[in-house]
């Protein structure tokens, strides 16, 4: 698996989930979103979004991000994550 390509689709996929409010992550929270997406070598990379309460419902959402390529690395895939607090805001920042 190509990181730089891998680490790229995860950043942009991340950042389509950090333009969105609040309320419109909490709607989809334990919905996974699956992708396959094919990088411009034609590889193709597995990528899977999901938000999920971080705390407890009604409070801070994390959205997870995960890729890979569905060889062996999807065993230890690129990751990560954000917070968005009911406030609109991002932990951390």
């Amino acid at each position: 698996m190509d990181e730089d390509t891998a680490r790229a689709i995860l950043i942009a996929a991340m950042r389509e989930y950090r333009r969105r409010p609040y309320q419109a992550l909490a709607a989809i929270v334990g919905q996974a979103d699956l992708r396959e997406v094919r990088a411009p070598d034609g590889t193709r990379y597995q990528l899977e979004l999901q938000v999920l309460w971080d705390e407890k419902p009604g409070g801070p959402v994390r959205v997870l991000g995960a890729v890979d390529d569905g060889r062996l690395r999807a065993f230890w895939p690129l990751t990560t994550d954000f917070i968005r607090n009911p406030d609109g805001t991002l932990a951390g920042e």
